[in-house]
């Protein structure tokens, strides 16, 4: 798989605020962008569970505890 190394500081705040763990942020981070891609229909739900790092039934239960149907 070809990557991106993309790096960026978050405030300690905004992290604890979006309830994402300061101890492993980047994988936090990495579901809820993933989920918000998926929400938005910029990415399917395969690539959606690809880029969370989850498996596809851990993100099914992650994004219908954020209200979010991954079936139509």
């Amino acid at each position: 798989m070809d990557t991106v190394t993309v790096t960026m500081d978050f405030p300690r705040d905004i992290l604890i605020a979006a309830d994402i763990p300061t101890t492993n942020a980047q994988a936090g981070i990495m579901k809820h962008l993933a989920l918000y891609m998926f929400k938005e229909r910029i990415l399917s739900f395969g690539k959606a569970t690809e880029l969370s790092g989850m498996n596809k039934l851990d993100f099914m239960e992650f994004a219908g505890s954020r209200g979010i149907h991954t079936t139509d």
